[in-house]
């Protein structure tokens, strides 16, 4: 809207210089006519007459085009301040872009460093993960077996495995937050959604899976097994509305 009416000014001042060109070079022609060289006789030499009715016609001209000159540079000034804020608007994104990229990557680091150790339960002679650490997915699905078979009692050599989980899927969450509010154009997060979506689904939903299959019948628990449960229930349903989000057609359906 200002710009169209910035335009607007710029045409009439433009009507309005030719109207003073026109009107300088016309005007004498008139003046030397016969009468109106009988009017001005005997006030003046003809010259200072025809000079002082053109005179406020060339200062017109000269007027407009000082204002032509300022309004060169505004629209100048305009062109470098959108250049600039262009420029501004691509540094955000490419950063917002490189973030969540970065984002992904730590999603991915979390995942394979989660490690699972059973020391406490190892006394028992038949306990499957008998003087073994575990890593990143084996270290989610023996976890799950143990929940089913040993309940979620807190244990000291757990503690560490559980809190990282909860953060793992902090991750998850937080990644999908700003990548609904990003700044970043469609395209781009539909290849972050879908560099996400098929390593989610290729690591991490059938743990997510063992899990929720694995939950006690009983509320009464005393670990963080029901609010790791609820966490992941929580980031099935979103990773799950991703696939319609950002349209990505599943690996395995």
């Amino acid at each position: 809207m200002k710009n169209d009416s910035f335009l607007r000014y710029k045409r009439r001042s433009r009507w309005i210089l030719l109207l003073g060109i026109l009107l300088v070079v016309v005007s004498p022609f008139f003046l030397i006519q016969p009468a109106v060289l009988h009017f001005f006789s005997g006030q003046g030499d003809i010259g200072n007459s025809i000079g002082g009715i053109t005179g406020p016609f060339v200062g017109l001209i000269g007027a407009i085009l000082v204002y032509l000159s300022f309004e060169q540079q505004i629209e100048a000034n305009q062109t470098q301040r959108k250049a600039l804020r262009n420029e501004i608007i691509q540094n955000q994104i490419k950063s917002e872009y490189e973030t969540l990229d970065k984002h992904l990557t730590e999603i991915k680091d979390e995942f394979y460093k989660l490690k699972y150790r059973r020391g406490l339960l190892a006394i028992q002679l038949n306990h499957p993960h008998k003087d073994s650490i575990l890593e990143g997915g084996d270290a989610m699905e023996a976890y799950s077996h143990d929940i089913k078979n040993y309940g979620d009692e807190i244990y000291l050599d757990t503690i560490e495995f559980e809190y990282g989980v909860r953060y793992f899927f902090l991750l998850i969450n937080t990644f999908h937050e700003q990548l609904t509010m990003s700044i970043v154009p469609q395209q781009q997060k539909f290849y972050l959604a879908k560099k996400f979506l098929y390593f989610y689904e290729s690591k991490i939903k059938w743990q997510m899976q063992l899990l929720d299959r694995q939950k006690l019948g009983s509320e009464e628990n005393s670990g963080l097994f029901s609010m790791i449960h609820q966490e992941a229930l929580g980031i099935m349903k979103k990773t799950e509305d991703m696939y319609a989000l950002y349209l990505v057609e599943p690996i395995i359906r």
